[in-house]
């Protein structure tokens, strides 16, 4: 078996030597350390709370993960400042490959806002594993709202009367809130930092909609609890044909929800490979295609480490056209 492929032995006590990478000065793998590259736990930073999408992803792809890098992968929910706390842990840490985490199009929307501690170039690409359209939702219960042609009008009607639960400020959901505001769709916005409290929000009626990916919340799109109203993508998704997507509603944001793994940058480029790799093998595992079954996204997710670092630079300048025009960028 080379080096490469070496099945470490997994370390009993998994918190210690991770814990305190992130209060390390970061330093880069030597070629042997590359060359030997896992032997040791990797720490997977998911900068949510439990329950949230990033987290299921990140533990449909625990088991598949652990089993083609040898080691163990414990995942560390840290949330907090929509992505960027968790994820500053991770600039922060040696450039090894022995932290990775999962970024978002959130994140990278409040990185471009100016109020993160880091820059969009702290970051190395590895893959991107989901592109996911986002929708707005409202309470099947909720009568008003049986089509977006309604919520239209009483939004007009009312402007700043209806509640947006969204992600935080500065994020995508954030994003295209003030675009509908330019459309005469004036709602007011309403942060939930933790998914599990934000889709309890719509479920119990503290907020009339809800910015969401349809896989994140499943479980109430096909138990008929939310009712989507628009998908903000250029056309219908085959899964649900009867919503609308924004162009037909003249509405031109398209904003996908994206999830893709990072290191810090200045990791070794063989290390980013045996990353990007072994993800490839766990995105088409068994355990990976049953999660994304009911997740919505687009068949063509799949980046990797080359392909994502281009996109990512791209969706981050679309980021600043809309922040700036909505005058959303922080201005110390």
């Amino acid at each position: 078996m080379s080096t490469l492929m070496r099945r470490g032995t997994f370390v009993r006590t998994l918190a210690g030597g991770a814990a305190a990478a992130g209060l390390s000065p970061r330093w880069a793998a030597s070629p042997a350390e590359a060359a030997a590259y896992p032997d040791r736990p990797i720490t997977f930073i998911v900068p949510w709370g439990p329950g949230g999408g990033s987290d299921q992803m990140a533990r449909a792809l625990q088991r598949p993960l652990q089993q083609v890098l040898g080691v163990a992968v414990p995942i560390q929910d840290v949330p907090g400042g929509t992505g960027t706390v968790g994820l500053e842990k991770l600039v922060t840490a040696p450039a090894d490959g022995y932290t990775i985490g999962d970024v978002i199009a959130d994140t990278m929307a409040r990185v471009a806002t100016g109020s993160s501690a880091w820059k969009i170039g702290d970051l190395t690409a590895v893959c991107r594993l989901m592109d996911v359209p986002s929708f707005l939702f409202v309470n099947a219960q909720d009568d008003r709202f049986k089509t977006w042609e309604d919520l239209a009008t009483y939004a007009k009607a009312h402007p700043n009367e209806l509640k947006y639960g969204m992600l935080g400020v500065g994020s995508v959901d954030d994003m295209t809130r003030h675009y509908l505001a330019t459309k005469g769709f004036r709602f007011t916005g309403v942060p939930y930092a933790k998914p599990s409290v934000r889709y309890a929000s719509l479920l119990g009626r503290h907020v009339d909609v809800l910015y969401e990916q349809a896989g994140d919340v499943s479980q109430y799109v096909i138990g008929g609890q939310f009712r989507p109203l628009v998908i903000f993508a250029e056309k219908r998704l085959p899964q649900l044909p009867h919503v609308p997507a924004g162009p037909e509603l003249g509405f031109k944001i398209f904003l996908p929800q994206i999830r893709g793994i990072v290191v810090a940058k200045g990791t070794d480029p063989a290390v980013v490979s045996r990353l990007s790799d072994a993800f490839k093998s766990a995105y088409e595992s068994a355990d990976f295609q049953r999660y994304i079954k009911n997740q919505f996204m687009y068949p063509e997710s799949w980046m990797d480490a080359a392909q994502f670092q281009g996109f990512m630079a791209r969706e981050f300048q679309t980021m600043l056209g809309y922040l700036n025009e909505f005058n959303m960028v922080h201005r110390s």
